[in-house]
């Protein structure tokens, strides 16, 4: 399936959701601001360009969040960031992703069980610092920042626990 069928997928999807009245009056739900923030934590494989026969690899940690406000029961817009951090040698190299955006949210709340599709579109940096060789008079590194264009489709769940709580 390629990626034109799914974006018009969800953009029928988000106009069959957001502007149905008889389903926004059977489901309601809190109407203010949500958001929050999360740790995360994953593991990082790369292979830059500047590196012969060799690869980047390591955990990466950092923290991000939300916070979007209801338009309806079944869609919500917002903003969201991240940053991200992998340090992948003894010598304390790192890789590290930072960025926000505007985020468009759409789901259905089933009981206490809302499945969302979202969509991010926003900009953000990267910066790597990779350190080679030490000895005690001289020190090799690169220094490398780049700027980037985020565009990211993802799926998720929320369980409510009350009206007004909820976990993702």
């Amino acid at each position: 399936m390629n990626k034109g069928k799914i974006c018009v997928f969800f953009l029928v999807l988000f106009f069959l959701l957001v502007f149905n009245d008889d389903l926004n009056a059977q489901n309601k739900v809190y109407q203010g601001l949500i958001g929050g923030m999360f740790l995360h934590q994953g593991y990082f494989e790369y292979k830059p360009d500047f590196l012969v026969n060799q690869q980047i690899t390591g955990r990466f940690s950092g923290i991000g969040g939300k916070i979007a406000f209801n338009f309806t029961p079944f869609f919500r817009v917002g903003s969201e960031g991240y940053s991200s951090k992998c340090v992948y040698s003894e010598n304390k190299s790192f890789f590290e992703i930072g960025w926000g955006g505007i985020l468009l949210e759409t789901g259905y709340l089933f009981n206490k069980i809302r499945p969302f599709a979202c969509t991010t579109i926003g900009g953000g940096g990267i910066t790597q610092l990779h350190i080679g060789n030490m000895s005690q008079n001289k020190i090799v590194a690169d220094y490398y920042t780049y700027s980037l264009f985020v565009y990211s489709l993802f799926t998720g769940m929320e369980f409510h626990l009350t009206k007004k709580f909820f976990l993702p």
